[in-house]
């Protein structure tokens, strides 16, 4: 299975004050804790996770030890806070870095960065012309809106209960079976099922 969140910020003392409401934790270890748990509790060890940036901040001897407790390959995508320093720490952990991932899927793809893209061409493209391609992002915490907006999914945990959100879950909001069964999505999946990218 493939999963997807950001911004965990493993040991970070100052995201409890910004973010009260989807981290009323007293201390950072309890927040560590909770954020090891529900991680684990859905991916498996042969599962992929995708985290779009920020995995942790504070003293590295503490987040690198809770990195050490997750299950699954951990595919990186750099975020602000994802320093050269820390990114070298987590290379040493077996982490794959990246600094935007395009992942096919289904005949459809997924642009993975740490920010959300907002420029007039994309959302054209994703939009106006009712493309295959959503970009999955974080960045902003809970000011993102919740699930599949405009061409856009925001995977951090502060939207999604402070658990990693699977491909699958992404998938049926972003493209549900009544979108799908239309004619022209039909003759897409025709037209693309030779594509050697194309996955079912």
């Amino acid at each position: 299975m493939i999963w997807f969140t950001s911004d965990l910020h493993f040991n970070h003392l100052n995201i409890l004050k910004y973010e009260p409401n989807s981290r009323p934790f007293e201390n950072v270890t309890e927040m560590n804790e909770v954020l090891i748990k529900n991680w684990n509790d859905r991916v498996k060890p042969e599962d992929t996770v995708f985290v779009l940036g920020d995995l942790s901040m504070g003293r590295w001897e503490e987040a690198g030890e809770c990195i050490k407790r997750l299950n699954g390959k951990i595919i990186l995508v750099r975020g602000n806070h994802d320093t050269p320093k820390r990114l070298e720490l987590y290379k040493s952990l077996g982490i794959e870095i990246h600094d935007i991932y395009y992942l096919p899927y289904k005949g459809r793809y997924f642009i993975c960065c740490h920010f959300p893209i907002a420029n007039e061409e994309f959302i054209q493209m994703v939009i106006k012309d009712n493309s295959e391609v959503v970009n999955l992002y974080g960045h902003i915490h809970s000011n993102a809106p919740v699930g599949y907006k405009d061409g856009t999914f925001h995977v951090g945990v502060d939207t999604n209960g402070l658990k990693p959100i699977s491909i699958e879950e992404i998938w049926n909001q972003c493209w549900p079976s009544e979108q799908l069964a239309k004619p022209e999505v039909k003759t897409y999946y025709e037209l693309a099922k030779d594509n050697p990218n194309f996955e079912n």
